[in-house]
């Protein structure tokens, strides 16, 4: 959301904390956070490659099929090129992980997961120029 302004309510973050909460313990570690992220990616990344791939069949799927193997395989790879996007790395995540973890334990409960999306929050508002906030109810 470019330029705009998000507020997440107290019933995003509670869903939020389960849904990466991927063991049901009512703590989110940061492998959890990463694992969650990275199915999140590749869930994704898989959507829009099967966009690439259709654009290639529906633009003229007779033309394409009459292709020799090796060119129908690069025009294949190089749309899989096109979605290929970089995950974000454990050190991204790190700091703002410890900062949220106050009792130093690797995991956060809830409150603690309030802080944490906070900071992501800001974080990315800040690198597309969105404003972000949690709301009090």
């Amino acid at each position: 959301m470019h330029g705009g302004a998000y507020q997440m309510s107290e019933e995003e973050l509670i869903e939020s904390h389960k849904a990466h909460d991927l063991d049901g313990n009512g703590m989110v570690t940061k492998d959890e956070v990463l694992w969650s992220r990275r199915l999140k990616g590749m869930f994704f990344k898989t959507m829009r490659l099967t966009e690439e791939l259709t654009e290639i069949f529906t633009e003229d799927l007779d033309k394409f099929l009459e292709l020799p193997k090796e060119t129908q395989n690069a025009m294949i790879v190089a749309k899989a090129g096109k979605v290929k996007k970089s995950i974000k790395s454990e050190s991204a995540l790190e700091p703002l992980f410890k900062a949220a973890d106050v009792h130093g334990r690797g995991k956060l409960n809830f409150k603690e997961w309030k802080v944490f999306s906070a900071a992501l929050g800001k974080k990315m508002a800040d690198k597309f120029g969105a404003s972000y906030s949690l709301t009090d109810d």
